[in-house]
């Protein structure tokens, strides 16, 4: 089944109650202190408001998705599946605090082959919320990753630093961390095809 299809044949989004549940919100103070903690409560971070967006999908929608192993997260890069008509599609996903556009690493000089984690991840679909918190975007992975191979290579054959087209920017970086050379791409979700299930009320309000 094609990304059209199982978009089309999955039920109507509806709001649901994500932002009404206190055990399911996050105060800002958290949401803003993310980016200076250590990379350990990253993660656990991360994976809280990766749990709590999975659960918000299937709630909004009656989907069914089961998480990914660990194995299956380290090494496929998937957050889980969602069950859909006798067939299972590995998820992914990815949220900003700091922005609206999807975010692709393309590259990466320490991986083999400089294949960045998101060029080599097995999701079909990625679930992007958007920095207000109350909007998730399904999107077709394979889309994704066809538009930022493009632009990768016509970011190197370039020699610039910074490229930009309709689908959004790709640029090289140094990630904050490590000091790791990396090309990031910034993609615009509405130039994609997908599906937005919208929420009642953000999940970063207090």
């Amino acid at each position: 089944m094609d990304f059209k299809s199982f978009i089309l044949l999955s039920e109507a989004s509806t709001p649901g109650a994500f932002g009404n549940d206190p055990n399911m919100r996050l105060v800002p103070n958290d949401r803003q202190s993310n980016q200076f903690q250590d990379m350990n409560k990253r993660v656990n971070f991360g994976k809280d408001i990766e749990a709590k967006i999975i659960q918000a999908i299937s709630e909004n929608t009656g989907w069914k998705i089961d998480p990914a192993s660990k194995s299956e997260d380290m090494h496929d890069k998937i957050d889980g599946w969602v069950h859909f008509q006798g067939q299972k599609l590995p998820i992914q996903v990815k949220y900003r605090d700091s922005g609206d556009d999807i975010l692709l690493e393309v590259y990466n000089s320490e991986r083999s082959g400089g294949d960045g984690r998101d060029m080599v991840g097995r999701a079909a679909l990625y679930a992007c919320m958007n920095k207000a918190g109350d909007t998730i975007r399904v999107r077709d992975a394979s889309q994704l990753k066809m538009v930022a191979k493009n632009l990768k290579t016509q970011l190197m054959e370039s020699g610039k630093n910074v490229l930009s087209n309709r689908f959004g920017q790709i640029r090289w970086t140094n990630d904050p961390s490590s000091g790791i050379k990396k090309i990031i791409a910034y993609l615009k979700a509405e130039a994609f095809t997908g599906k937005d299930i919208s929420l009642k009320k953000s999940v970063w309000a207090a």
